[in-house]
């Protein structure tokens, strides 16, 4: 899983160091303040270290990419060439994947990238190991040549003295974590290994490269509901990056587990349990149409309609929430899920129960999620799971939810590690997350004679120093909702 995040001169982000990381790890704050940035250099980092060649940083613009940075002009801040953008990033490979827990488990990638000749390139990478690994070699700086080569620097062992070693921890993680399907033969397992040798000579690219490679990117614009589902028979690698492939996996989970009758908490039935727990749907049942086998339609029950309906024909928010659901119980134990906007046609209170989706999963299937969100209801219950002392979320701690408000100063993005105290509040609230009508609300006075309210015996909305800069204009004594302060 991801642990730290550094960043220099990426976007609007000038100086980030140290993000810390937590099983759920969520961004707030206003748009264009930076959240979504620190996600898409995330995906352009896997999008590379998963290339071929990761000599170029993969900027995007193929269909096969998360995301498209565009010219290495519109990414570096400030906007000018000669700025070299830096990234480091901490991951912690789960237990799971370690042939042997005394083996290393940690390992930090810092990648410097520049512009030259018209390509954008990786000018340095440096590999770093922590202490428990059984390599001699810690730590190994990369250095770009202008023949394109790199030199070794740093170095303490030669790469002949700790090739049986590396050989050895490759070929257990790579059977640990890779699929067989990538190692059936020993020719394409020679070649895998080749790979890693020749272009990275340290254990810890691979870990940052199998860690990488297990992020899942779910965008904030998600497919539309459709009255039939067509299925190849295959099992998608994700649910992709609009959900399009979300029945797909599905289907091809609940064809998987029909030879194995035993097998009772699959897919489908946990997807059920969470849409019902959301409030949503009681149930969302797979159906072929007719004699075509491989034409499926989503049929939806609930106590609120009298019959079945298909997807298409009840509230768009099913059809939006299902691929996050599907998502969170369709990857691997030990993967990283990146989430923009879960909330988005969603009623207020599912978005709040979203929270404790987010948290059951990371907790019990050891899933991390990093989530861009504008949800107060999301702030709100993930602020009451931090405070609570009982109950199912007692145990959890601010190093599990880590909560951040990215703001903008000027052309810089700044971020504000969320302030929670043991009874819930947040010390450090940013006034863009208030609503100006809210104070005025909770203060109202109704005549009980006639049921009407006097905003003119409301002094006491007036009395409060906190928020009432949101809400008084400045200039005269008329407010920003155009109630003018009594005499």
């Amino acid at each position: 899983m991801i642990e730290k995040l550094s960043v220099r001169n990426f976007k609007s982000w000038k100086n980030l160091q140290d993000m810390a990381f937590g099983k759920v790890t969520a961004l707030f704050g206003a748009n264009s303040s930076g959240k979504t940035s620190l996600i898409q250099l995330l995906l352009a980092l896997r999008q590379t270290l998963t290339s071929r060649d990761r000599r170029v940083f993969n900027f995007g613009g193929d269909s096969r990419d998360l995301v498209d940075l565009g010219s290495y002009i519109d990414a570096v801040h400030g906007h000018t060439s000669d700025r070299n953008i830096h990234l480091t990033i901490s991951v912690a490979l789960s237990n799971e994947t370690q042939d042997k827990p005394e083996k290393t488990d940690r390992a930090e990638i810092e990648v410097v990238i520049g512009y030259r000749e018209n390509q954008v390139i990786i000018n340095e990478i440096t590999y770093q190991t922590d202490s428990n690994s059984t390599l001699p070699l810690k730590r190994i700086k990369l250095v770009r040549l202008a023949n394109g080569t790199y030199e070794t620097q740093d170095q303490s062992a030669t790469f002949s003295n700790i090739a049986a070693q590396l050989e050895l921890e490759a070929s257990g993680i790579y059977q640990a974590k890779f699929p067989k399907s990538a190692l059936s033969t020993a020719s394409e397992f020679e070649q895998l290994k080749l790979q890693v040798l020749e272009s990275i000579t340290l254990l810890a690219s691979l870990m940052i490269t199998t860690q990488l490679y297990q992020i899942y990117y779910l965008g904030p614009l998600r497919d539309s509901p459709h009255r039939e589902y067509r299925w190849t028979g295959e099992k998608p690698a994700s649910v992709g990056s609009k959900g399009e492939y979300a029945i797909s996996a599905l289907l091809s989970d609940l064809t998987s587990r029909r030879s194995n009758s035993s097998e009772t908490h699959n897919l489908i039935s946990q997807v059920n349990t969470w849409l019902k727990k959301l409030g949503l749907v009681d149930q969302v049942e797979l159906s072929p149409m007719g004699d075509r086998s491989r034409v499926y339609e989503i049929v939806v029950k609930s106590s609120n309609y009298l019959h079945k309906a298909n997807i298409a024909d009840v509230g768009f928010g099913v059809s939006q929430v299902l691929p996050i659901v599907v998502l969170a119980h369709f990857v691997p134990e030990g993967s990283t899920i990146i989430l923009e906007q879960p909330e988005i046609h969603l009623h207020p209170k599912v978005q709040a129960e979203l929270a404790d989706l987010f948290i059951e999963v990371a907790l019990k299937r050891n899933v991390q999620f990093l989530i861009e969100s504008h949800s107060e209801q999301l702030l709100n219950r993930l602020q009451k799971r931090l405070s609570e002392r009982e109950g199912e979320f007692a145990n959890l701690t601010d190093e599990d939810v880590r909560l951040y408000f990215c703001r903008r100063e000027a052309e810089e993005s700044i971020l504000e590690p969320v302030q929670v105290d043991v009874l819930g509040n947040i010390a450090n609230m940013p006034g863009e997350f208030y609503d100006p009508i809210s104070p005025l609300i909770g203060t109202l006075k109704v005549d009980p004679t006639n049921g009407t309210t006097d905003l003119s015996k409301n002094h006491d909305y007036y009395i409060s120093k906190e928020r009432s800069h949101q809400l008084r204009d400045k200039d005269d004594d008329t407010d920003a909702i155009g109630y003018t302060k009594p005499e």
